[in-house]
């Protein structure tokens, strides 16, 4: 129901765990706190490898995808088993 009220952002968070596992994931529900972007506050249904990693390194990566790749970025939203990586294609 909320996509009735205003297209949400699509944000990709990359993150690398302390063992050095890259993960990226994708986000709709992130919003600015601060300007100029100081503080983002992000939401998840539930607790993801994003989430830990982020707690165990302090670091990561908030990157915004433009209009011409929303078609395109549904399909990185997908859960792989821990240490596994999605299918490498070209966009």
């Amino acid at each position: 129901m909320r996509e009735g009220f205003m297209p949400l952002p699509v944000a990709f968070i990359s993150t690398r765990s302390r063992e050095g596992i890259n993960n990226i994931a994708l986000y709709s529900c992130i919003m600015p706190v601060l300007r100029p972007l100081d503080l983002i506050c992000l939401a998840s249904a539930e607790k993801r490898d994003t989430l830990a990693n982020i707690r165990e390194t302090r670091e990561f990566v908030v990157n915004l995808a433009g209009k011409n790749f929303m078609d395109k970025s549904d399909s990185f939203g997908a859960m792989f088993p821990d240490g596994k990586d999605p299918p490498c294609r070209s966009l």
